[in-house]
């Protein structure tokens, strides 16, 4: 399909000088540049840490959240649970209410 479009370039006069000097330089350098397998298993790996990433912080947030509760029970501040555990204050509210319920 390159080779095609390289031609069909050639053809129509759109840069036919450049083409005819460095066609296979381009075509080389198209040919390196864009390879699919090499792109899907990019977009593989990417998606991969992607994941990952958000599975170990969804996971600190559910370990913050288990803390939090514990400190509820034992009637600890508001203010002191979000210093040591992070989570917002507005969570922690939310975490008292179903605790309440």
């Amino acid at each position: 399909a390159m080779i095609r479009a390289i031609n069909f370039c050639i053809a129509n006069d759109i840069m036919k000088d450049y083409l005819l000097d460095k066609g296979k330089e381009v075509f080389n350098m198209l040919r390196m540049e864009w390879n699919i397998d090499d792109a899907l298993e990019a977009w593989k790996e990417e998606g991969i840490e992607k994941g990952i990433e958000k599975g170990i912080e969804k996971g600190e947030i559910k370990k913050s959240e288990k803390i939090a509760i514990k400190m509820l029970g034992n009637g600890e501040s508001f203010n002191y649970i979000q210093e040591l555990t992070e989570l917002p204050l507005k969570r922690i509210e939310e975490l008292a209410n179903l605790i309440k319920n």
